[in-house]
């Protein structure tokens, strides 16, 4: 910002003018204060210095290690070249208006990185007097603000109060999405904050002092989780976790309960009666899916927008004799008449890539009696808001009898009817469902998010040190915040995938280096529970492939997370590469509880958690799996699962070269 150097201040500088000089005025800065050019360029902050009447002279190192320029990228007006051109005007009129006034320079503008990405910047730039108050140099420091420009007004007005660390605890409890109680070793209710004032419909002043079970009678019944958990903890010592409805109040609560060091205890709970409702709704809505499906006579299908079919109802598992995984992806070209499946196919071909209407006649093998049926087959695309296709809803209607005998030709078109109807109304259910699941996730999200920020700020020391029961309760909460975010980032990415909002960025990705970083990103958990990974690879090193590497990543760290959650202490987790000519396969291996044969099929469900010893220790939504299912298939490649209880359990996923 130097736009306002004349040219007799620039002809008077001869050895410290770093444009006509650059390395005497490099010198003479290193001579003038070697201490302060090495703190400056050791500071995380960009920073740099200018004469009076604003001509840039010095840049510390972090300045060009992010903008990623040289000293002779910035001569002359070359600073200009990191600035948004939007924002520059604006910059250089408040920077002219500071070097006019003397007044400090104080501004929040983007600049952009080595990368080329522009990231938002507090820059502040105050003048430096002498003793007769004479402006000799401008000094200005560049401060990424990209996590906390939400939050900028709110830690501005902390930084003005320099609250105490625990001034800052009490705003944090009575400003978090949590309500709060916190119980001395004798039941009386010592603190409480303004969310739990809010969900228990209780003031303070009527509640601080007294019993809790006296304030909450119904919470003292023998059945109660209340009454159970609280006494849990109480003697146990031991934080818990769990879910409980308060009749009371018609409201369903998610509360985390931790001990401390008096003998009591602290309560975090939160109101998740509308999460409740909104998962009984998503259940509901795929049972009424399912029902209608499975209540129709015809073989009934859904497919993903590339023509794989991810769906099939009883009535064709039944008419075929098949499991419905063998049917699923292009399974079903199996039970078609050898003469029917080309024109099949490139006629299912033609429908997925114009998104026609796909409308055709085939035979297809009938297992009860090993014979070969026509069928009428129909499928209509179901499109999103910008008109891609999310889904495909299709039928087999078994016609052959109608083709055989004339008199029932019309009997066909009343079919097609109720099926276009039946279908809509299919369409229709599954769109209200993503929809709400988006909505609601979205309402969820933004909350939760802001109490993160808020809880990380006192964590990192914004407010100074804390005393350890404090940094306890601070930590109690991130925790919790924490779950609760999980489950709503969880429930938008299946959101997106069930959209079919998910877009795929191929690249060529190598494998090994792949898997090897997510391991060390992992080890802390597989150390905590005293588990050895082992990474495996056949043949040479060449396992290249060309794929969206961040989903993959994704993937491979959901089912590698498995693997730790669900495998004892002391045991083995193997991962294995290998290939063929045409697939190259990624196995995680475990020595965990493993998984019984009839429950394999429902690990791609939706909501589903299969019991087993260690369920109860392992928070999760049953949405995991269902996700990377979803994203291994737009992958174009396949989830296959192998386990045995007891021993342990294989997930391999298997891609195109």
């Amino acid at each position: 910002m130097a736009d306002t150097v004349s040219k007799s201040t620039k002809s008077s500088k001869k050895s410290l003018d770093p444009l006509r000089n650059p390395a005497a005025a490099g010198a003479e800065l290193t001579r003038n204060d070697e201490g302060f050019r090495s703190l400056a360029d050791n500071m995380p902050n960009l920073a740099w210095m200018a004469d009076k009447d604003g001509w840039i002279y010095w840049y510390n190192l972090r300045w060009y290690e992010y903008t990623g320029t040289t000293p002779k990228d910035m001569e002359g007006w070359g600073w200009q070249s990191v600035h948004d051109p939007s924002t520059l005007p604006d910059v250089l009129v408040g920077w002219q208006r500071s070097i006019a006034s003397g007044e400090p320079f104080d501004m929040v503008f983007p600049l952009k990185s080595a990368a080329g990405q522009y990231n938002p910047y507090l820059t502040r730039v105050v003048p430096i007097r002498n003793k007769a108050g004479e402006i000799t140099q401008w000094f200005g420091t560049n401060t990424d603000v990209s996590e906390q420009i939400r939050e900028r007004e709110r830690v501005e007005e902390l930084a003005v109060q320099r609250q105490t660390a625990t001034d800052l605890l009490v705003n944090v409890l009575e400003t978090m999405g949590d309500a709060f109680l916190m119980l001395d070793a004798n039941w009386i209710i010592r603190r409480v904050n303004k969310n739990q004032e809010e969900v228990s419909k209780t003031r303070r002043q009527d509640i601080i002092g007294k019993n809790l079970w006296e304030v909450f009678p119904d919470a003292k019944r023998p059945d109660s989780k209340y009454w159970i958990e609280y006494h849990t903890v109480a003697k146990t010592r031991q934080p818990t976790h769990f879910v409980e409805r308060y009749p009371p109040l018609n409201i369903w609560t998610e509360v985390d309960v931790y001990p401390m060091d008096d003998g009591g205890i602290s309560i975090f709970f939160r109101d998740i009666t509308e999460r409740i409702l909104a998962e009984k709704a998503l259940v509901g809505s795929e049972a009424r899916f399912r029902f209608m499906a499975e209540s129709m006579p015809q073989q009934v299908w859904t497919a993903t927008p590339d023509g794989r079919l991810d769906y099939v109802n009883e009535q064709a598992v039944e008419y075929f004799q098949k499991p419905a995984e063998s049917i699923v992806g292009d399974g079903w070209q199996a039970v078609l008449h050898p003469d029917d499946v080309r024109s099949a196919v490139v006629a299912w071909t033609r429908a997925t890539a114009t998104g026609e209407v796909y409308e055709t006649k085939f035979r297809l093998r009938r297992a009860a009696d090993d014979t070969f049926r026509w069928h009428l087959v129909r499928a209509l695309p179901m499109r999103g808001e910008d008109n891609k296709i999310l889904k495909w809803f299709g039928s087999n209607t078994d016609i052959d009898d109608i083709i055989n005998t004339t008199r029932q030709r019309d009997e066909l078109e009343d079919i097609a009817v109720v099926l276009r109807t039946q279908r809509a109304e299919l369409e229709a259910l599954n769109k209200s469902k993503d929809e709400f699941i988006s909505l609601a996730s979205h309402q969820l999200r933004t909350p939760a998010t802001g109490v993160k920020q808020y809880v990380g700020m006192l964590l990192e020391g914004y407010a100074g040190d804390m005393t350890g029961q404090q940094l306890r309760f601070v930590e109690q909460a991130y925790a919790s915040n924490e779950r609760q975010l999980k489950i709503v980032n969880d429930l938008l990415k299946v959101a997106r995938v069930d959209a079919g909002k998910v877009i795929l960025h191929q690249t060529p990705v190598r494998l090994e280096p792949l898997i090897a970083e997510i391991i060390a990103e992992q080890a802390s958990q597989f150390e905590g529970k005293h588990q050895s990974v082992v990474f495996k690879q056949t043949g040479d090193a060449d396992y290249d492939i060309r794929t969206d590497k961040d989903l993959l990543r994704m993937v491979l760290e959901n089912l590698i997370d498995n693997a730790n959650k669900y495998t004892y202490e002391d045991k083995t987790i193997t991962i294995k590469l290998t290939k063929s000519k045409q697939l190259v396969t990624i196995s995680v291996v475990d020595q965990g509880v493993g998984i019984a044969a009839e429950d394999i099929a429902k690990l791609g469900q939706k909501f589903n958690r299969i019991d087993n010893p260690l369920t109860a220790h392992v928070d999760g939504t049953g949405l995991g799996l269902y996700w990377v299912h979803k994203v291994i298939g737009l992958l174009d490649g396949q989830l296959v699962i192998r386990s045995k209880v007891g021993t342990g359990s294989t997930f391999a996923v298997k891609l195109r070269r």
